[in-house]
């Protein structure tokens, strides 16, 4: 999928609240829109296993507490179980700062 068919998606399915009053977390949204608009494909889940899963959740056909969907999610799973909270609360924040 090309940066810009990426982009359309986005702009279609995340709905971005801007208030001019609150200014706080627009550097952060603005990093977090680019960081989406020019995620690498090869690292991009099926849709349709994000689907299948929260319509599991959402229907009661799976009775996990906690979910983890994909390479993305289990990726993030094994770094949190690979190390202290404190150190990746910090990785994670690194990646926004």
């Amino acid at each position: 999928m090309s940066r810009a068919a990426r982009q359309a998606i986005i702009s279609k399915t995340v709905v971005w609240n801007k208030n001019e009053e609150i200014t706080a977390y627009d550097k952060l949204m603005n990093k977090i829109e680019g960081m989406m608009a020019n995620l690498d494909n090869s690292r991009l889940d099926d849709p349709q296993i994000i689907v299948d899963a929260v319509e599991a959740a959402a229907t009661g056909k799976s009775r996990q507490f906690r979910t983890v969907i994909g390479q993305e999610g289990n990726g993030l799973l094994a770094m949190r179980n690979s190390m202290p909270i404190e150190q990746y609360l910090d990785t994670i924040a690194q990646m926004y700062n």
